[in-house]
């Protein structure tokens, strides 16, 4: 019997986009997020996002509002 995905196991997999980068361009954004003070590269793309996508508790409050 072949092994099933449950509905948890298949959300998970479609909800993780997979970020392909050049070594290149990560060392880029390394120096990026630690001019600016981040203390980790999670915490610095955090950021990052934030500053492309304009979010912000602002917005967050319209989007509740």
């Amino acid at each position: 019997m072949a092994k099933e995905e449950t509905k948890t196991q298949v959300n998970s997999r479609i909800e993780r986009p997979e970020i392909k980068a050049s070594c290149g361009l990560w060392d880029k954004f390394d120096e990026w997020w630690m001019n600016r003070g981040h203390q980790s590269r999670p915490e610095g793309l955090r950021a990052a996002m934030i500053q492309v996508t304009n979010f912000n508790s602002e917005s967050q409050q319209k989007i509740a509002g």
